[in-house]
């Protein structure tokens, strides 16, 4: 995938349509800007050509995203949720099919701190969201002795 050669740190997920039908890939990561760093997600079909192409929207910020999950509601899958590192600071966002961002919900937590995401399921084996889950995020600086 020539698209990806440029995204380091990288995370993916089979991207779905909205009943489910598994028909491609989502992968985020960072895209060096400028020495800076830039969260970037790609979308790619089952052939990998690229549906979209997106992101974060102030190159002057450096963020990284960090995990991607196709994000499923009762009237089936509409997008992709993912977690992210914005200038030292933990956030979540909210992707569409198209590559538009829906949301973006920051989280009072420093130090680069990373979360994973996956899904939760209840005691029947049904999905009713999603578990977020941290991780220390192994690019920061090293500590001084």
């Amino acid at each position: 995938m020539i698209i990806t050669n440029s995204i380091a740190k990288s995370n993916l997920d089979n991207y779905v349509d909205k009943n489910g039908k598994i028909d491609g890939i989502v992968v985020v990561g960072e895209k060096n800007n400028h020495g800076a760093s830039l969260g970037s997600i790609v979308k790619l079909d089952l052939d990998g050509n690229v549906v979209f192409s997106a992101q974060y929207e102030d190159a002057s910020i450096n963020s990284v995203y960090y995990d991607v999950i196709s994000d499923y509601t009762p009237n089936g899958y509409d997008g992709y949720i993912i977690t992210a590192i914005i200038n030292d600071k933990t956030a979540v966002f909210k992707y569409d099919f198209n590559g538009k961002k829906v949301y973006e919900v920051n989280y009072p937590v420093t130090g680069r701190i990373a979360f994973k995401i996956t899904n939760n399921y209840d005691s029947d084996g049904k999905r009713n969201g999603y578990l977020l889950f941290s991780t220390v995020d192994n690019w920061a600086a090293p500590r001084k002795e």
